[in-house]
């Protein structure tokens, strides 16, 4: 199953031109969401998230926290990229169900759960799928990186 592309939340791109999100220093977590979740870019904290995948199996309410996270100098000039190192999900004991979005939130920030921002969001499949027990679900930056930054080049 292929992946979409990576799609930054609007609210973030703010975020991260004034310096609200530290993406290489903060605490970044990836959460899994159902079809229902309605993921959309003009989403901006996580309050605004409903169906989460249950916590279930293994898997955690607000997700894993990312590891390996930077921010560097992409593969053309001009660009910078930010990339993290993939994140296992395992179906414990108990099936993950219904299985459709990936999305990355900065835990280090908000007051609460409820206000963290969020970051950037994938859809992982074209259809909720389900992780039997015993299995896995690897998330897997794409090579040149989960999203790039670029300006005017003149």
């Amino acid at each position: 199953m292929a992946a979409g592309n990576w799609i930054v939340f609007n609210a973030a791109k703010t975020k991260l031109a004034n310096g609200g999100l530290d993406l290489d220093t903060d605490t970044l977590k990836m959460a899994l969401f159902r079809t229902s979740a309605a993921v959309a870019r003009t989403s901006s904290i996580w309050s605004q998230l409903a169906s989460e995948v249950s916590a279930l199996g293994g898997y955690s309410v607000q997700g894993k926290t990312l590891a390996g996270c930077s921010v560097k100098a992409g593969g053309s000039a001009g660009v910078t990229v930010f990339t993290h190192t993939a994140k296992v999900f395992s179906a414990n004991g108990a099936s993950l169900k219904n299985v459709r979005y990936a999305v990355i939130v900065d835990t280090t920030k908000g007051a609460s759960a409820g206000n963290r921002p969020l970051v950037c969001f994938c859809a992982l499949s074209s259809a909720q799928f389900g992780v039997t027990t015993g299995n896995t679900l690897t998330v897997s930056p794409p090579a040149g990186g989960v999203f790039d930054i670029t300006g005017a080049t003149a």
